[in-house]
């Protein structure tokens, strides 16, 4: 998959988006911190709005300490929900 990264300039933390198997796939940076500006773990957001599927791993609590094990993640979570769906 390969990711852009579509912060605006005046955004302390990063957001990158991707697609992949028809999934629109999100990867932020968070922070723990109130207003903080470094980045503390990654998370991702994927949606697909035609079966109406959506999941960010911040629901599950799932962080990631970088953003290639963020966006493997991701690609995990869909192959194994495309599975489940057959």
């Amino acid at each position: 998959m390969k990711l852009k990264n579509v912060s605006r300039k005046w955004d302390y933390l990063k957001t990158w988006e991707g697609r992949y198997k028809k999934f629109k796939v999100q990867i932020g940076e968070g922070t723990n911190k109130l207003f903080g500006s470094t980045c503390d773990y990654y998370y991702f957001v994927v949606n697909r709005e035609e079966d109406d599927i959506s999941y960010n791993s911040l629901w599950t609590d799932n962080k990631y300490n970088t953003l290639k094990e963020a966006e493997e993640a991701a690609i995990k979570w869909i192959d194994e929900k495309l599975r489940t769906m057959k």
